[in-house]
């Protein structure tokens, strides 16, 4: 024990140092090898000044003999006596490592040609130089290499007298004088002494290709030498290297200097091999110190630690040596307190024990009133501890959840009686209670599900107390069956909630009969304006019309009669679901009803080149139907067959007996037919059996869903049979008697005395009155119009009317009002009023109108001509006004 201290510490320290030496290292190799860098990178730059202004040197030298007048005059006109000059003046040239001096004209041919011999050597073969081909670059050029030896070419212009004042005048240029030399140095010894012994030295192009250290060709840098800058690099034998490049300005030359790594970061080796002397007789001078230090310390601590293994063994008056007047002393003299300390403490406890004795003894009493209260409770009581575990279980509870006290337990009580949805959130509100001693549920009533032994489940009331004790903390509840109660309150919640659904219903239907009301009057209303002006113009009453405009007249009627279906057909339907849907039937001639369908499709069929056949047996000729839901459903069946059968195809329209009481129509095409396959799709709303047959036929899918609507309204049925390739047949059975209807009391109609009387009209809409304008102009009437009921009641009284036409909704007096007043006005009495309008009436509106009313035209449901045809009706021919007229 006593060396382990100091062992562990000489660990420490070695561990301290360890890495700062290694971190010291580093940096001063970092630090060499950036200098190293710098070195290389200041060599570089020396040794390409050093080329730099030599070469610039020679080219001045070489530009003064280019501009000689012997030379020049040489090259322009070549003589014997000019040779010899221009050979003196090129010979001037031949200096340092200059090996040949040329004359080149400016049409490309050399006019001269001065070689220098190379210093000969024993034993070496002197370098020859092959003479330029052709007149190189001018100023310097790449480095070449003949042998073992590097040369480059440099040349000069050579221009007539006086120099050209642009370098474009090529004809001034007379030729040029081109020098190859050698690369070399002078002194030879200079550059080693330049940059140090130790480097490495290259010259050679920028573009790549040959390379000399001034001495031998050698291998390019695998570093790029275009631009400049220090690189570090691992060379083909293995050794790292650090080099610079150098660009030699106005030349495609580079320097390359460098040095082995090795020899740059020899001094950071040294250092740290002297940092690790150092470092050893630290950690060993520090290693003594601490073992010295330790065993002063670690002796008395062995004392205390024997002392305190007595006390515990109940030796209470031990004692240990306590003078020191270091930490170690006051650690003794606090050992000796606390074993005095420890002596008094065993005195008091051993009183304590007796009290509690007598404590226990009286809790046993408290326990035994306070089973005998849980065992005879109704209520069930369960107690749970700390961790969750039941500790309570009364007979109540072991009647309500089928489990025996002795089985549950020391069970976990979420596993038992909690549901498995809940047992989560029971478990985290336990922790959060034991954890804090705070819970949202302690002393409240709460209503929860519980689980039997069985897994079924039942509601309960529970209330959950806190049990505080000196233990950990138990909650006790008191929990209560509310199976019935709770049968009981949801008979009420389900009353409850069935008349809040009935009233929705109610509210729903109400805003539904109002939408449909609304919408019947906003969108019909000026819709029928359309197909009223449309129809005048393409008749020709207003103006001659032309084919085209015609034509498109047509689409306009045609699409607007196809809206104006769709609509009605959208209301039908809700009419129907709704159950609003009325019945008016009458004795009906079934013949005569099937020729008007088929002269109301006759121009859509004759589009078509169809041919269309009808078939009434006499048995079913005459029946009692509502005549307008008869003509609605002949009118879909029949128009469908039409539209989906190619031209010249064949439609037929049977009407037979069907069962006793029942009579058949059948429209029968020879149309594609439809596959087996998509029947069943037919007769729903808003279902197609393609779009591209929707697109084409301009339909919704609703005409065959109302017809079906329709027919079972009745009490009857539909039916479809169909042959792809072949047809279809499209069925509707109807019963041959329908309930009428009671007679209403009708009063006599009231046809107006004859004269010369106009025809008051009142509509609130604008394009309504103009069209009833314009079409009663045409057939001979004088209308007067008007946009409210007042200004109608005032033209009224002034001119009794032949025939009032009235809409029924208008803002502020309505048309049933102004009929009402019409009758009180002087004249008003016996005027025939006849009621146009969009809004389908229903059976009291109806009868509000029998006493008062003429007549009733829809305005969707002919338009123009029921109301044409039942003024007709209302008006004999005496009554008729002639063309013209004044308002009123």
């Amino acid at each position: 024990m006593r060396l382990r201290l100091p062992l562990l510490i000489s660990a420490l320290l070695v561990a301290v140092v360890a890495p700062f030496l290694w971190a010291a290292y580093r940096q001063v190799e970092a630090t060499l090898v950036r200098a190293g860098g710098e070195r290389a990178r200041g060599a570089a730059d020396q040794v390409a000044n050093l080329v730099e202004r030599s070469s610039r040197a020679g080219l001045e030298g070489l530009r003064r003999v280019a501009a000689d007048p012997d030379v020049r005059r040489y090259v322009q006109n070549p003589t014997d006596a000019g040779r010899d000059a221009a050979r003196a003046r090129m010979a001037s040239l031949a200096q340092g490592g200059v090996r040949r001096v040329e004359l080149w004209s400016a049409a490309g041919s050399r006019l001269l040609d001065v070689s220098v011999p190379e210093a000969t050597v024993p034993g070496v073969a002197p370098v020859v130089f092959p003479p330029s081909t052709r007149p190189p670059a001018v100023g310097f050029n790449a480095l070449q290499a003949a042998g073992n030896a590097v040369f480059t070419d440099t040349a000069a212009e050579i221009w007539a007298e006086p120099p050209p004042a642009s370098q474009a005048a090529a004809s001034a240029r007379l030729g040029h004088l081109v020098v190859r030399s050698t690369l070399s140095v002078n002194p030879p010894g200079a550059l080693g002494r330049l940059v140090g012994g130790d480097a490495v030295i290259a010259i050679g192009n920028t573009a790549g290709g040959t390379w000399t250290d001034l001495s031998r060709i050698v291998t390019a840098p695998a570093v790029d030498v275009t631009r400049n800058g220090v690189t570090e690099y691992r060379a083909a034998d293995g050794e790292r290297r650090l080099g610079a490049v150098s660009t030699i300005r106005g030349t495609p030359w580079a320097v390359w200097v460098e040095f082995p790594r090795s020899i740059i970061v020899s001094p950071a080796r040294a250092f740290l091999r002297r940092m690790i002397v150092v470092a050893v007789i630290f950690v060993a001078v520090g290693s003594l110190l601490v073992a010295n230090v330790s065993i002063r310390i670690t002796k008395p601590i062995h004392e205390l630690a024997q002392a305190a293994d007595e006390i515990a063994a109940g030796d209470y008056s031990r004692r240990v040596n306590a003078l020191r007047r270091d930490e170690i002393g006051r650690l003794g003299r606090a050992f000796n307190a606390m074993a005095a300390d420890v002596k008094d403490t065993h005195q008091q406890l051993e009183a304590r024990v007796l009290e509690r004795t007598h404590a226990i003894e009286a809790l046993r009493a408290s326990e035994a009133l306070y089973r005998t209260i849980v065992e005879v409770a109704l209520d069930c009581i369960i107690t749970i501890d700390a961790t969750g575990r039941v500790v309570e279980f009364n007979p109540a509870a072991e009647k309500t959840f089928g489990y025996r006290k002795g089985d549950v337990v020391g069970r976990e009580l979420a596993e038992l009686i909690v549901p498995p949805a809940h047992r989560d959130a029971h478990r985290k509100g336990l922790a959060r209670y034991i954890g804090t001693g705070e819970s949202s549920l302690i002393g409240q009533r709460i209503e929860m599900i519980a689980m039997r032994s069985d897994g079924t489940q039942l509601p309960v009331e529970l209330a959950l107390s806190a049990v505080r004790s000196e233990g950990p903390p138990m909650v006790t509840g008191v929990a209560r069956d509310i199976t019935e109660r709770r049968r009981l309150e949801d008979v009420r919640l389900k009353i409850q909630a069935m008349e809040e659904q009935n009233h929705r219903m109610l509210e729903a239907s109400r805003l539904k009969n109002e939408f449909l009301a609304n919408m019947s009057h906003e969108l019909r209303t000026p819709l029928n304006a359309i197909i009223g002006f449309a129809e005048l113009m393409h008749r020709g009453r207003v103006g001659p019309v032309s084919a085209k405009h015609a034509e498109y007249l047509g689409d306009i009627l045609t699409s607007s009669k196809h809206l104006l279906q769709l609509i009605n057909d959208v209301l039908d339907l809700a009419k129907v679901e709704s159950g609003r849907m009325e019945f008016r039937p009458e004795p009906v001639d079934l013949a005569k009803l099937v020729n008007e369908v088929r002269d109301m499709l006759r121009g859509l069929a004759a589009s078509q080149s169809l041919r269309v056949e009808t078939e009434v047996d006499p048995d079913v000729s005459a029946v009692v139907v509502d005549p307008a839901r008869v003509r609605q459903i002949l009118y879909n069946y029949l128009s469908n067959a039409i539209k989906f059968t190619p031209a010249g195809g064949r439609v037929r329209v049977r009407i037979t007996p069907e069962e006793p009481d029942m009579f058949r129509i059948d429209v029968e095409d020879t149309g594609v037919g439809i596959p087996a396959g998509d029947l069943g799709k037919l007769f729903v709303e808003f279902q197609q059996l393609d779009a591209g047959t929707a697109k084409e036929h301009q339909g919704t899918g609703l005409g065959l869903a109302v017809t079906r609507r329709l027919v079972e309204a009745q009490a009857g049925r539909v039916a479809v049979q169909s042959m792809p390739g072949k047809g279809s047949t499209f069925s509707a059975i109807l019963p041959r008697r329908m309930t009428m209807a009671p007679a209403d009391d009708v009063s006599p109609v009231i046809r107006p005395s004859p004269g010369n009387r106009p025809i008051l009209v009142v509509d609130d809409d604008p394009s309504t009155l103009k069209l009833a304008d314009l079409a009663l102009r045409e057939l001979g009437h004088r209308p007067v119009c008007k946009d409210n009921a007042v200004d109608a009641l005032l033209a009224a009284e002034a001119h009794p009317p032949a025939v009032v036409i009235v809409d029924l909704f208008m803002p502020h007096v309505d048309g049933f009002e102004f009929i009402s007043r019409l009758r009180a006005c002087p004249g008003g009495r016996d005027v025939p009023v006849l009621v146009w309008t969009v809004k389908d009436l229903d059976a009291a509106e109806r009868r509000r109108l029998q006493a008062s009313a003429a007549a009733i035209v829809s305005k969707s449901a002919g338009g123009l001509q029921a109301l044409v045809k039942e003024l007709g009706r209302l008006l004999p021919a005496a009554s008729l006004a002639p063309k013209g007229g004044d308002d009123l």
